[in-house]
């Protein structure tokens, strides 16, 4: 019953507007954005770490003449470049996995895209999974007040949080997340 609301609402909100191409302009702009970001971080990181390994190598080099407090400062300093070598080298990590997210994201919002331009249609061919996909990427959350049997429906904001920017949000007791961040529309 509540499903059927939900989609009959989502054909109102399509049918009032141009809802495709703003969430695909919104979003598409957003992740090229932090693509761009992401990019430059991920070209600098390589010569970063190698910098700090071939660092690493003239101190363990420079140990064999050292000698004394020679040794123990080579020591520490090879600690901290062997630190910071590793924070770079996950970071380097971390920024690849926030780009698969984020490629992944913008292959879901291609997709809602082109479902929304032809929405009734290709709703009625879709599969249940295909279905709570969509839905999942459209509505953020539904809340339902039983006491007065009012039905809230809030769409997903494509200003809001992309994978990995925001914690999830704490759930009420009649409140079900659906997905992401989100900005509540009139429906």
């Amino acid at each position: 019953a509540i499903e059927g609301f939900v989609v009959d609402k989502l054909r109102e909100e399509i049918g009032t507007g141009d809802l495709a191409a703003e969430v695909y302009d919104a979003l598409q702009a957003r992740i090229s954005r932090k693509l761009e970001a992401l990019g430059a971080i991920r070209q600098r990181l390589p010569r970063e770490i190698a910098d700090l390994a071939a660092e690493g190598k003239k101190l363990v080099l420079g140990l064999k003449g050292a000698g004394g407090s020679g040794d123990r400062l080579l020591g520490a300093r090879i600690e901290e470049v062997g630190a910071e070598l590793e924070a770079a080298e996950l970071r380097l990590a971390e920024v690849e996995r926030e780009i698969a997210k984020l490629e992944t994201a913008r292959a879901t919002q291609e997709w809602v895209s082109a479902v929304l331009k032809d929405f009734d249609a290709i709703w009625n061919v879709m599969t249940d999974e295909n279905r709570g996909r969509l839905v999942r990427a459209l509505v953020a959350r539904v809340n339902v007040d039983e006491s007065s049997g009012d039905i809230e429906i809030t769409l997903v904001d494509p200003e809001a949080g992309l994978p990995g920017e925001d914690a999830p949000q704490d759930r009420g007791e009649h409140e079900e997340e659906l997905c992401g961040q989100s900005a509540t529309l009139a429906m």
